[in-house]
């Protein structure tokens, strides 16, 4: 027997082996990857969807309730509102008339800088930060995903955004207030007056979130289409997904102008994942989202203002509908 020969013969199937051994250990590592990949991101849309849910149910009557009463019954405004009723309702002496009162309030009302940071509004903020802080992990490896989660989550910050400061208008509060202090048959003490003040502050909200809930809505509907199409996936199909995302240039929120235009971008990364139906629907969808919502709140506006005795009036309420329309564009951060 060649003994040289045999031994060449075998450190030859040892290096063939061991290469074998070492591409089958690697192969392996990516498969386990890439359904380490697929798990994960399931994970993800198990954590996220019921956020976003939470949050749908949140945008309500109570959270309404509790900025109005948060606001009307916080320290800083006692005083003023004490000092505004004294003005207008002396003990003695001639009553202002409502021009009056409208000059003192014009005067004397403060600016209002309040926090509302009701327990509502914490665990409101809490969720949204939560989801950002899932979804933000696949901005590169999903950036469509990224992106209608993360729409979905300026939506709901705007809608937080808009009822702040609808509850801290002051001018609003300016248009209210003569008309509750001028009739005295509907409001026949301070403590009276406060509680209509709330009642009709939180009307004006619920007519802001009348119209909101129309485009949450719609987008709860493109996030359940999107995740249909994802889950639907083999974990190969997702890391196939995921490197063809990759290669999409979508503009970064900071180049867009409203959540509408952030929807579009997301497509051109999700039409990858969804079926030809599934991207037809998807794209009506953004053009319900793009339409101007239903004023579904118009008539609950109209009659907390006559039932204020014309504290506000048809120009008010015209001008809370269009700053309610605005709540489609990008906002800044609020620290209250």
């Amino acid at each position: 027997m060649n003994w040289d020969l045999a031994s060449q013969v075998a450190t030859s199937l040892g290096a063939l082996l061991a290469a074998l051994s070492l591409a089958a250990g690697f192969l392996l590592y990516r498969i386990n990857r890439r359904d380490e990949l697929a798990a994960q991101f399931r994970r993800m849309i198990g954590a996220t969807r019921p956020g976003l849910d939470q949050l749908q149910y949140m945008v309500s009557f109570e959270l309404a309730s509790e900025l109005a009463g948060a606001a009307v019954y916080s320290r800083d405004l006692e005083l003023p509102l004490h000092d505004v009723y004294a003005y207008a309702r002396p003990d003695s002496g001639e009553k202002p008339d409502d021009d009056e009162v409208v000059e003192y309030l014009a005067k004397r009302f403060p600016v209002i800088t309040i926090p509302l940071n009701t327990p509502l509004v914490e665990r409101y903020q809490g969720l949204t930060a939560s989801i950002a802080a899932e979804v933000a992990v696949y901005q590169a490896t999903f950036p469509g995903i990224y992106r209608i989660v993360s729409s979905v989550g300026l939506l709901f910050e705007g809608i937080l955004f808009e009822e702040k400061t609808k509850a801290r208008d002051e001018d609003r509060w300016e248009e209210i207030l003569p008309g509750l202090l001028q009739d005295e048959e509907l409001v026949s003490s301070l403590t009276h007056m406060k509680w209509m003040l709330v009642e009709i502050i939180t009307t004006n909200l619920m007519s802001y979130i009348a119209e909101s809930r129309t485009q949450v809505l719609i987008l709860t509907k493109m996030i359940d289409l999107v995740i249909e199409a994802y889950l639907s996936k083999t974990a190969r199909e997702l890391r196939r997904i995921s490197r063809i995302e990759r290669k999409e240039k979508i503009k970064p929120f900071t180049e867009t102008k409203s959540i509408a235009e952030d929807l579009q971008e997301a497509e051109r990364c999700l039409a990858h994942a969804l079926s030809a139906t599934q991207q037809r629907r998807y794209r009506e969808l953004l053009e319900d989202f793009r339409r101007p919502p239903p004023s579904d709140g118009a008539a609950l506006e109209g009659s907390a203002s006559a039932g204020a005795a014309g504290a506000g009036g048809p120009q008010a309420e015209d001008g809370d509908r269009a700053a309610a329309s605005r709540h489609d564009s990008h906002l800044a951060a609020d620290d209250g």
